[in-house]
């Protein structure tokens, strides 16, 4: 893989930092005129990924760095983030939506759900103490 279409961005768990992986993002898919919409999709995967990962990744606080990765292939976006937070395997998390009125139990997942729904392949493994997150979205025009 030719190294200038490998991109990274450290971020610290701080969610205001989310616009800077937003924006590179975006410079990418222009960059390499990739389909609108598998652009928009992955960014929205990636934000709710992301997301999660600052507010629970470190419950006991402090400091930390994640690490996203973005690889432009042909006809695929691969996305990885490598933290060093809890482990958390994507593929282990219920993601049943409650029945219409069922309110006597709190669901989560629903973002899970969504991101499952917005790419095509999600990848997980823990590895010396790091968790990998691997999203990936086919980019070819007739997704």
């Amino acid at each position: 893989m030719e190294s200038e279409r490998v991109f990274e961005i450290s971020v610290r768990n701080d969610l205001s930092e989310m616009g800077t992986v937003s924006t590179t993002l975006d410079d990418i898919g222009t960059r390499f005129t990739l389909p609108c919409k598998a652009v928009m999709q992955v960014q929205i995967a990636l934000d709710e990924a992301l997301s999660n990962i600052v507010k629970y990744a470190w419950p006991e606080g402090g400091e930390h760095e994640a690490l996203v990765k973005i690889a432009v292939l042909p006809d695929q976006l691969k996305i990885q983030i490598i933290d060093d937070g809890q482990p958390f395997d994507i593929s282990q998390i219920r993601t049943v939506l409650p029945a219409p009125g069922d309110s006597r139990k709190k669901y989560g997942g629903r973002g899970i759900i969504m991101l499952k729904k917005l790419v095509d392949n999600i990848e997980y493994d823990r590895k010396n103490g790091r968790n990998y997150l691997t999203l990936s979205k086919t980019t070819s025009p007739l997704q």
